[in-house]
């Protein structure tokens, strides 16, 4: 008899919810805004397919931001921004504010980042000291805020220091994503250098065609489901709860049982 309320334990516990992302902002350059995916039928680029995937999963989710470029997903993708913009903001696009002003507006509870091919062979260093003061922005005004942070897809740019800097990039943003995992900060990497293909996958240096965009969701997509776990809805936390009810009565009767035998 045992065996069936263990049973019973493990399916009820197997009945999750979906994931609740709540506002989701994606963060970055010309890539988060879309750039070239007009040309594929694909004008918000990576942010529509991922939307797709996360709703037939179920996922709740709001997308918001400023959408400056392409409205119908909201969004804070800023074509030829640096890393560095996102916290200083842009001389040339003062309208678009910064990342304190985006956070201070919607309150984003998911931060999808993806954001450093503008600045290509800066040094490493550099590039540790940009995102360090970018992560130290965003949680010093959102500690519980969710940080989905993806590498850099691989460049075509006809420069062979380029083509050893991509590798460089995503190796330091791997290392720095554990790194603020490690301090305790909601991060979690999404791998999008890993299986991008510049020769297949983009339409110019830079900018991803259908097959690069439909990576990156991917990535993203991946990414959000090892990385978030689902919370039981309230139905199954009942069910949880006579579940153990049930396994708990069984073994008091059990050892009434014995206490009497003895």
């Amino acid at each position: 008899m045992r065996g069936k309320y263990v049973l019973l334990l493990s399916a009820l516990a197997c009945e999750a919810s979906a994931v609740d992302l709540g506002k989701v902002m994606c963060v970055g350059d010309s890539i988060t805004v879309g750039g070239a995916g007009e040309l594929y039928g694909l004008p918000e680029g990576y942010r529509s397919l991922l939307g797709s995937m996360l709703t037939a999963d179920g996922d709740s989710f709001t997308y918001v931001g400023q959408s400056h470029d392409r409205p119908v997903t909201a969004h804070e993708g800023h074509t030829g921004w640096g890393v560095f913009h996102l916290y200083e903001g842009n001389a040339s696009d003062p309208t678009s504010g910064k990342i304190q002003d985006w956070i201070a507006r919607d309150n984003p509870d998911t931060i999808l980042l993806m954001a450093g091919t503008n600045e290509g062979l800066r040094d490493e260093a550099t590039m540790r000291s940009e995102y360090t003061t970018l992560f130290n922005t965003i949680y010093g005004l959102g500690p519980s805020t969710r940080v989905v942070w993806a590498s850099l897809p691989a460049s075509f740019e006809p420069n062979t220091l380029r083509q050893d800097w991509d590798p460089m990039m995503n190796n330091l943003i791997h290392t720095m994503a554990g790194e603020e995992k490690a301090q305790g900060r909601s991060v979690i990497y999404a791998d999008v250098f890993d299986g991008f293909d510049f020769m297949t996958d983009l339409h110019d240096d830079f900018h991803p065609n259908n097959l690069g965009y439909a990576k990156i969701a991917n990535s993203f997509h991946a990414a959000i489901v090892a990385g978030i776990s689902p919370t039981p809805e309230p139905s199954t936390w009942a069910g949880l709860g006579v579940g153990l009810a049930l396994i708990t009565r069984r073994k008091r009767s059990d050892s009434q049982r014995r206490l009497r035998k003895a």
